[in-house]
């Protein structure tokens, strides 16, 4: 018998994202699943390499920015993330959205419950 080890729950959602880590390097592209607490973007691309060219390892930090649309306006959720794990796949994060400012969360929550980044506040 298999143990889920998964404290918060995954959910299958594509939401616009980019991703800018301390060294410099910046990612952009989709999210694949997110939880409260990880999110792994499953497709992207590197935007801009930091000047040494170094690639973000395991533990660096950066900024998760996760699009999305309420009506005809567009706005993002910003959180600090630590990256988890790379994979052919894609990009795993640590990003803890319950550090999110109230009104900032319930959108999150939003999000996470409708499975879409198309919201109606």
């Amino acid at each position: 018998m298999e143990i889920n080890r998964k404290i918060h729950p995954r959910k299958s959602i594509r939401v616009v994202c980019s991703l800018e880590m301390m060294n410099g390097t910046l990612f952009q592209g989709y999210t694949r699943n997110i939880s409260s607490d990880r999110i792994f973007i499953g497709s992207y691309n590197v935007v801009s390499q930091n000047r040494s060219g170094a690639t973000p390892g395991v533990g660096d930090t950066g900024l998760i920015r996760l699009r999305y649309k309420h009506g005809d306006i567009s706005d993002s959720l910003v959180t600090r993330c630590r990256l988890t794990h790379v994979t052919p796949d894609g990009i795993g994060l640590y990003a803890n959205f319950s550090d999110l400012p109230e009104k900032k969360y319930s959108i999150f929550d939003k999000i996470m419950n409708t499975n879409s980044s198309s919201i109606v506040l």
